[in-house]
């Protein structure tokens, strides 16, 4: 026999005349002088091989009595850890007060609530034909720096080509050393930083390059992306060394995802969420091992549409536009910030 106290709102809990929860195991008084200088003496005379096999006899003792609850079509349940454990006499599922709290306090919160119909269906639209390479221009007159963005539609997170895209990008802006960075910051010094990424979603994402460039050097910067992008499609095949330190990159870098309770919760979180299978994580470096040479060129290839890219300078007008329309690679559409056409300006030029 034992019994237990409290405030008055954890007693109320498990008051049976309020509905409470039964209470199967309410500790052991562990707490006295005696019971104290005891424990203290026992840890002090157990070797890590005594613990060892005590811990061994609770799991045999817990296996036993579970065995026996089955064989005897008794209705009870076996919980413990190491040399101990506790039987509890339902074969409903158990839960510690904080979780048998906060279900109950979700419960209530939500009682009130009604089903509000089905679950809608949503089939994406088919997205509209894209149009050939153009520059948006937004005047951001005294600009001390024009910030570029690059890219055209990219595949749904379930894409079969997911591991060698995230491969791919690695190389050509998705890390510091990478070819876009390595060329545009370090070697010509023209942006602090500039980058690349493939952003999924269930439905068509995106594919996007830029940064923020000085901008008296937004023309030469936007010469040397598209000499990467034509560098990563086949003019600058991809090495073995690239290859081995992006996958490196993307392998090492999965512990980082497991490292708070704030990022497990999101990692776990994007297996539902993204409908990726149980193994995911499990298996992730061997599907990034599993990328080849050529599946990188392929990939490059189907979704790197150099004909096809929207690219959106924001910047000083008047410093910027003669030298853009001098590299030819693309007309350029005047828009305000909201996207829509400048009035007065021209369409389009070359």
């Amino acid at each position: 026999m034992g019994a237990f106290g409290g405030r008055r709102d954890i007693m109320d809990f498990y008051d049976p005349r309020k509905g409470g929860a039964r209470i199967s195991h309410g500790g052991t008084f562990n707490a006295n002088p005696v019971t104290m200088a005891a424990g203290i003496a026992t840890l002090n005379a157990l070797t890590p091989e005594a613990y060892a096999r005590l811990d061994a006899l609770g799991e045999r003792l817990r296996g036993g009595v579970t065995r026996l609850l089955a064989a005897t079509r008794r209705r009870g349940q076996v919980t413990g850890l190491g040399s101990l454990f506790w039987l509890h006499w339902t074969t409903e599922p158990l839960s510690d007060y904080r979780s048998a709290k906060a279900k109950a306090s979700v419960e209530k919160a939500l009682a009130a609530w009604t089903k509000a119909g089905d679950k809608p269906s949503f089939d994406y639209p088919k997205l509209p034909e894209l149009q050939t390479a153009k520059i948006y221009l937004v005047d951001k007159p005294g600009s001390a720096q024009s910030v570029v963005n690059i890219g055209l539609p990219g595949p749904p997170r379930n894409t079969p080509d997911y591991f060698a895209l995230q491969v791919l990008n690695q190389i050509l802006g998705g890390q510091f050393q990478s070819r876009l960075n390595a060329n545009i910051r370090e070697q010509k010094g023209y942006s602090y930083g500039v980058n690349s990424g493939f952003n999924y979603g269930k439905g068509p994402g995106a594919f996007r390059a830029g940064g923020s460039i000085f901008v008296d050097k937004t023309d030469a910067a936007l010469i040397e992306f598209f000499k990467e992008f034509n560098g990563i499609v086949g003019e600058k095949p991809i090495t073995d060394e690239e290859i081995t330190t992006a996958k490196e990159s993307l392998i090492q870098a999965l512990p980082a995802r497991f490292t708070s309770v704030t990022s497990i919760g999101g990692s776990i979180t994007s297996l539902t969420v993204q409908g990726l299978p149980d193994d995911y994580y499990q298996t992730y470096a061997k599907n990034v091992s599993a990328v080849t040479k050529e599946d990188l060129l392929r990939v490059a290839k189907q979704y790197i549409d150099l004909k096809h890219l929207a690219i959106v300078i924001v910047g000083d007008r008047a410093v910027v536009e003669a030298k853009l329309k001098a590299t030819g690679i693309a007309p350029i559409t005047y828009i305000d910030i909201d996207g829509n056409p400048v009035a007065g300006a021209p369409g389009s030029t070359n």
